[in-house]
């Protein structure tokens, strides 16, 4: 006896409640992201690009919320502070939104692999990758500091990010060097095309 196909109208509202899902059991069991992205893509699949859009526009936004708090935690200190330098450093690992960030940022590359020039179209669009290099750019003293207390403690999101803006970049050259490919390919039938047509005629 086969299963009965899920009533679209269900289908939708399943798929549209569960990002909320997604995300707890990301913060609770971070090493869920793979068959997170795999969850997700069945819903892409399944729901049309209408769908794919919002997933990727929730994923974007919650990277831009979690990095734009670090932007903001890793300003230099002021004398007003309380905080210590020792403080003020570790928090690039240890505040929540450290820990978001990493898991985010690395489901945003797994469905970006998946999705290919689709998912490059959001992610430059959205700007978010501008955003992550200032991070890396105003976390610099931050991360010197530690280094000069001796109290080093990597953030887990550096190499989701490093990684990202590497997978952008490669996949930014490929899609150039396919468009010049393919102009390349278009003069080529097209002058085979006016060579048969002047052998033909002559």
């Amino acid at each position: 006896m086969e299963a009965e196909p899920l009533d679209p109208q269900e289908l939708h509202t399943f798929t549209d409640s569960m990002l909320p899902g997604c995300f707890h059991l990301l913060d609770e069991l971070p090493d869920t992201v793979y068959r997170l992205c795999d969850l997700l893509m069945t819903a892409i699949k399944r729901s049309g690009p209408e769908y794919r859009e919002l997933i990727l526009g929730q994923v974007v936004h919650q990277v831009w919320e979690a990095a734009d708090v670090l932007i903001k935690a890793a300003e230099p200190l002021t004398t007003s502070d309380t905080k210590t330098v020792s403080e003020w450093t570790r928090q690039m690992a240890t505040l929540p939104q450290a820990s978001k960030l990493a898991t985010r940022i690395l489901l945003l590359t797994l469905l970006f692999e998946e999705l290919k020039l689709l998912g490059a179209r959001v992610v430059e669009n959205s700007g978010i990758l501008d955003l992550l290099i200032k991070l890396l750019e105003v976390v610099q003293p931050c991360l010197q500091a530690a280094k000069e207390q001796k109290d080093i403690q990597t953030p887990k999101w550096i190499t989701p990010v490093l990684l990202i803006i590497d997978f952008y970049e490669k996949m930014a050259v490929s899609s150039k060097r396919r468009e010049q490919m393919n102009k390349v390919q278009l003069n080529l039938i097209k002058q085979s095309q006016g060579y048969s047509l002047q052998k033909y005629y002559t």
